[in-house]
């Protein structure tokens, strides 16, 4: 008898699902006590919404759909443009002035979780790049600096990173052919500075300059 009581207010509390229609692109529109929202597939699935079903409270739900809704949008954004896990704080703290603590902790525990926000796969594309692009060790490690990446994931980096001296000699080999119309000193001057701002070092310097000059 008292179970039943018991039961009997806990059901008053509650709130019926007396509606429940697919929308597109993953969304439902939900009537509950005779006010409909539009809810996210995730947050059907969290509180297993099915029609008849009774739940304690709209607000929760909304709540949770909230944070789907960030979920979704900074998912897609990052697949655009990715970013280390300190540029993305950056970004939500001036795009979303007005995100909670719960909700900032739910969207980058989910992101990195899913691996949508990754410093490590996001340093190692951007360390790629930059080989790739004709830059050398400290240019890489700043950048990578910059950019909100830990020393322990630049150091792992930089340990696999080998000067080709070759690759280096024919870059400045290109790049000196703007420098022809200057005496062979200031060529030096201009190609050193180059390669210095490139993230090459003096002895990589000294040894393609010594390559180039006595040929």
């Amino acid at each position: 008898m008292i179970m039943q009581e018991i039961q009997s207010k806990m059901l008053e509390n509650k709130v019926r699902v007396t509606k429940l229609e697919a929308l597109k692109n993953k969304k439902y529109r939900v009537t509950i006590a005779n006010e409909s929202y539009d809810l996210n597939e995730d947050t059907i699935l969290h509180f297993r919404l099915v029609k008849d079903k009774c739940v304690d409270s709209i607000e929760k739900i909304l709540e949770y759909d909230l944070k789907i809704i960030y979920y979704n949008k900074y998912k897609n954004y990052l697949f655009k443009f990715p970013k280390s896990e300190k540029q993305f704080l950056t970004l939500l703290k001036v795009k979303e002035p007005n995100l909670s603590i719960d909700d900032t902790y739910y969207l980058v525990t989910r992101l990195k979780n899913e691996k949508i926000l990754d410093d490590n796969l996001y340093a190692n594309s951007i360390f790629s790049s930059l080989i790739k692009r004709g830059y050398g060790r400290s240019y890489i490690e700043k950048n990578l600096l910059n950019r909100g990446i830990g020393f322990d994931i630049i150091n792992d980096l930089l340990d696999k990173y080998n000067v080709d001296e070759q690759f280096v000699y024919n870059l400045a080999l290109k790049q000196n052919r703007n420098y022809q119309k200057y005496p062979i000193f200031k060529q030096k001057q201009k190609l050193t500075s180059y390669l210095l701002n490139k993230g090459y070092d003096f002895k990589t310097i000294n040894i393609v300059l010594d390559k180039i000059y006595n040929e």
